[in-house]
């Protein structure tokens, strides 16, 4: 029978061979073979003539000609590249292959002949533009775009390469559109990585030392070191610390806040010290810290001194905090300013009506009055910010600035000197505050990455293994600046002087291309600030060894860059150009991640912007579940989830029962109306039954959980570090029933996970029963021995938890790249911590066998 297809029976050859013969045949050049000679050996050089006709010698080589013209076509129709696959990822677009002028110009030609014909008329074409009276001023419809929203300054650059995203009344960048998960956390960790923060919000506070330290005494934490303390009011470092309602510690909680104190310029001789003595902020140590032996004695003595501030001195800080939590932020200054100036009044018409011969005269009086006050100033649109982390950072930033001649401050010169050799920020005191004045930095594009240099030897060879020690420690001296002074923010600093094109014209003559500019008098100096950043848990630095094991490797340090407005773009262009990456919002929550450290608002429940911030990610929930048909999506009534959109922490803390209702898709809704205000108390010192949740955190917080653990009455003991606390500070101790404080008391946890898979938000966290409990260890135990067969995770699924209740939920769950294990953050309940007490007391202990928990803050 013949067959049906003539090519039937025949095995065809693969397309991808097909393709590649076709390449090869279309890039080959015929040739013309000539008549052989018969010998092996031919004289190509024999019988040449000594002249050549030009027209025998085209009409000779006629099919050679056509041959090579026939090939460069054909090897140009059948090219396996086009002009938009020769550009690095960065520089793809995947709408942009209709326009030709958004290729680099070198490829220009090549793309414009790759277009159809037609396509290329299209695009010639020119559109009928508006009329005079018509057009629309680019700045003004950019301005239009943000009725509802604020673009960055850097926004255009982001909108190009990044998912962007309308956040906390701002339009920020989320994540890079290319794969970069992976590629940034390797930058965090070898090299570097920028994230624009200049939406961070910034609040200034002026008025005297002593009404300011009293202001946030009533608002700050008060664990650790208070916002008082001389390390911090000398203006040297940053002070981290988490602000609550005037007065209600440990309820309250508002966001943590990075506060900044004005170093003095001048300080008066009565504001000094009395003796006239200069302190610097290692006066403030321990006298056992700072006796130093030999040279160190003589470098020592040699710094600066600045002069302690008094506390009539006026002084102005700076109150950095997250933009979703601003505007709860300047109420809670502005009650707490008010409360300070009324006491302070109280105080004044007590004491200031004696005589004037009266001995016994308050000295506070004598330097408040009646008419003190506390002025407060928005900021946020006058500061921007970067945050550069990585090893590479200090190099960075090294390269990318140039400084103004004129700085007479020997200490500085020594840091930046000292800033090329550091192999990582963390060698710098954390929080360590440096100022200075550089140039216009497009002046110097484009940088080049300050190189460390090799340490000689003894044999004449050099070493780079052995790192420069950082011998430079935080002083008043060096965090002095001009970016501290309004009038310089909003003066000269305020705007470039000049546009790129200007700078442009002065490159284009020079004598010499690629020459960078010299300043000249009429260029702009721009004042930054530098500021030691660390990503780290609060409990690395508390005042237990034990807490402070195996947490530095964990860590990760940068800079964070504080610049005038309408300059980012200036330094951006340059910090990026070296090779840094740029991260989004996405990014830089995994850092903090990755370093243990808590990211407002999604790890601090019980606040309001995390429940502005929890409702709105269950509205996005819902509507995402709700399109899916009912047989593809996931039927939580079935699963027994009771609330698969939102935590209700206010059931997990046994403050309400769950609110069961029916829905039209028959879904079971046990979600709770959204509470704004669930964690504050309804008076100063009173302890509200219903509304005493509250998130412990800070950096005593293993310490109160530790002693309230293995104490015999928690609950008592609870309260007398609560009260102990807020004695130090000068508020008023807790009254109340004590058994409530313990019962709402929230505590942020790690876990790592026994098995495979990763958590995610919002999953559930339960308690398990003691019977449970050693049947999971026993099944723990043996899979780490080897002994069960076949897939374990399988089989420590099937043991669900029963009647076990929910006692917390993680809050962030991810992929811990630096271990390669999976690691989440959760919240759990103080019922885990004295279960897990008495289980203890009784056998070896069950802490291991739902989770592997330590406490996070």
């Amino acid at each position: 029978m013949p067959a049906k297809r003539p090519h039937e029976g025949v095995q065809e050859e693969p397309a991808r061979s097909r393709k590649k013969q076709k390449t090869i045949d279309a890039r080959v050049i015929r040739f013309q073979s000539g008549p052989s000679s018969g010998t092996g050996v031919v004289n190509s050089m024999g019988g040449l003539p000594g002249a050549i006709d030009i027209e025998k010698f085209t009409e000779a080589r006629s099919f050679e000609i056509k041959a090579m013209q026939s090939s460069m076509q054909t090897a140009r129709s059948s090219s396996t590249q086009r002009a938009w696959q020769a550009l690095p990822r960065s520089l793809r677009r995947r709408a942009a292959s209709h326009d030709v002028r958004r290729v680099p110009v070198r490829l220009r030609g090549k793309a414009r002949a790759e277009m159809d014909p037609a396509k290329r008329k299209a695009l010639g074409r020119k559109l009928p533009k508006r009329g005079n009276s018509k057009q629309i001023n680019r700045t003004l419809s950019f301005l239009k775009r943000q009725r509802d929203k604020t673009w960055l300054e850097t926004h255009l650059w982001h909108a190009k390469r990044m998912h962007m995203k309308n956040v906390w009344g701002y339009r920020l960048s989320e994540t890079p559109t290319e794969k970069s998960y992976r590629p940034s956390h390797r930058s965090s960790i070898h090299s570097s990585i920028l994230h624009d923060a200049s939406y961070i919000s910034t609040i200034s506070v002026s008025g005297k030392q002593i009404l300011l330290e009293r202001m946030l005494i009533r608002c700050s934490d008060c664990q650790g070191a208070g916002p008082g303390a001389v390390r911090y009011t000398l203006g040297s470092r940053v002070h981290e610390t988490h602000l609550y309602q005037p007065g209600s510690y440990p309820f309250g909680l508002i966001a943590p806040a990075v506060i900044m104190w004005k170093p003095l310029s001048v300080a008066a001789p009565h504001e000094g010290v009395p003796d006239g003595k200069g302190i610097s902020d290692k006066d403030s140590q321990p006298k056992s810290k700072r006796r130093r032996r030999g040279k160190g004695k003589e470098k020592e003595d040699a710094t600066e001194p600045v002069t302690k501030p008094g506390p009539g001195t006026l002084r102005t800080l700076w109150i950095r905090v997250h933009p979703s939590a601003w505007q709860e932020v300047w109420d809670a200054v502005q009650m707490s300013a008010s409360i300070v100036l009324d006491e302070c009044r109280q105080e004044y018409g007590a004491h200031g009506n004696k005589d004037d011969n009266n001995e016994g005269r308050d000295s506070i009086n004598e330097i408040l009055s009646a008419e003190e006050s506390i002025d407060l100033m928005d900021l946020r649109s006058q500061i921007n910010c970067f945050e550069l982390m990585g090893p590479r950072s200090s190099q960075i930033i090294r390269g990318a600035m140039t400084l103004v001649n004129g700085d007479d401050r020997p200490l500085f010169h020594e840091f930046w000197s000292q800033l090329k050799e550091l192999q990582s920020p963390g060698s710098v005191p954390r929080g360590m505050i440096i100022s200075f004045k550089v140039h216009d930095p497009r002046l110097n594009f484009p940088p080049k990455n300050a190189k460390p240099g090799a340490i000689p030897t003894g044999a004449g060879k050099p070493s780079a293994t052995l790192p420069t020690p950082f011998t430079v420690f935080p002083n008043a001296v060096l965090a002095r600046g001009e970016l501290w002074d309004e009038v310089e923010r909003s003066g000269g600093a305020r705007r470039p002087s000049f546009q790129k094109k200007d700078l442009d014209e002065r490159r284009r003559q020079n004598l010499i291309p690629g020459t960078v500019l010299q300043p000249l008098r009429q260029d702009d100096r721009v004042p930054v600030m530098l500021i030691q950043r660390t990503a780290a848990s609060s409990h690395s630095y508390s005042s237990s060894s034990k807490n402070r094991a195996n947490t530095h490797i964990e860590n990760m340090h940068g800079w964070t860059i504080l610049l005038p407005s309408h300059w980012s773009m200036p330094f951006f262009t340059s910090l990026i150009y070296t090779g840094t990456r740029v991260g989004g919002l996405r990014e830089r929550r995994t850092q903090l991640f990755e370093a243990n450290s808590p990211d407002f608002p999604f790890d601090y429940p019980l606040t309001v912007a995390y429940a502005k911030e929890a409702e709105l990610s269950e509205k996005v929930e819902r509507e995402r579940w709700e399109k899916k048909p009912p047989a593809k999506r996931v039927e939580w009534e079935s699963v027994g989830t009771r609330s698969p959109w939102r935590a209700d922490w206010e059931v997990v803390l046994d403050m309400s029962p769950p609110q069961v209702q029916r829905t039209e898709e028959g879904l079971l809704d046990v979600q709770r109306e959204p509470a704004g205000d669930i964690s504050r108390p309804t008076g100063d010192d009173s302890l509200d039954t219903k509304k005493a949740m509250w998130l412990l955190r800070g950096s005593d917080t293993p310490d109160i959980i530790e002693a309230a653990t293995n104490a015999q009455h928690p609950a008592v003991t609870l309260l007398d570090r609560i009260n102990a606390l807020r004695a130090k500070r000068a508020l008023k101790p807790l009254q109340g029933c004590v058994t409530q404080l313990l019962k709402g008391t929230l505590v942020s946890v790690k876990l790592e996970i026994c098995g495979r898979g990763n958590p995610d938000d919002l999953a559930a966290i339960y308690e398990v029963g003691h019977d449970e409990g050693c049947e999971l260890r026993q099944m723990l135990a043996r899979k780490k021995g080897g002994d069960i067969e076949g897939d374990a995770d399988d089989e420590l699924s099937k043991l669900v938890a029963g009647d076990s209740t929910i006692i917390g939920y993680v809050t962030t769950g991810l992929l811990k790249s630096k271990i390669g294990k999976e690691r989440c953050v959760g919240l759990l309940q103080w019922r885990f911590w004295e279960h897990r007490n008495q289980v203890d007391r009784r056998d070896r202990g069950t802490k291991a066998v739902l989770l592997y928990g330590s406490i996070q803050n």
